[in-house]
């Protein structure tokens, strides 16, 4: 491992789906974190992941992604650090309201993990979160 004049690089997976994306960046873990919690939640300005780096004022490129063919024994030895992005995203389930009224319990308790929307009429009336893993 090693770091490539004062940039570090990371590895973005998902979890154990398999996607990931290698970023050599400037920023520090935390700016790469609030990164992946702004793309997951589409909030990227202009949706464009460079330009979220250069407004923190830093630097940042995306080398590679799974879809490229490459030998994983490459990748893990220029990777500084691994971060599995399903720390900090936030998956969400939409429920219709009287379901909620119905198991209040039940969803209280997927709350813990997820955060629940809830809908009625099909549009959005409620949500409820689980605490904040990054704080």
């Amino acid at each position: 491992m090693y770091n490539w004049e004062g940039y570090k690089i990371y590895k973005l997976y998902g979890g154990m789906t398999g996607e990931f994306e290698v970023l050599k960046t400037t920023a520090p873990r935390e700016v790469v974190i609030e990164y992946i919690i702004a793309a997951s939640d589409q909030l990227l300005p202009d949706d464009d992941p460079d330009l979220f780096f250069e407004q923190k004022g830093y630097k940042a490129e995306f080398l590679w992604c799974q879809e490229d063919d490459l030998d994983e024994e490459i990748v893990d030895k220029v990777v500084d650090e691994e971060i599995d992005t399903y720390d900090y995203i936030r998956c969400y389930t939409l429920i219709p309201v009287e379901e909620v009224e119905a198991h209040l319990e039940d969803y209280l308790e997927l709350a813990a993990r997820e955060d629940v929307i809830i809908t009625r009429e099909s549009k959005r009336i409620a949500r409820l979160t689980r605490p904040e893993p990054y704080v």
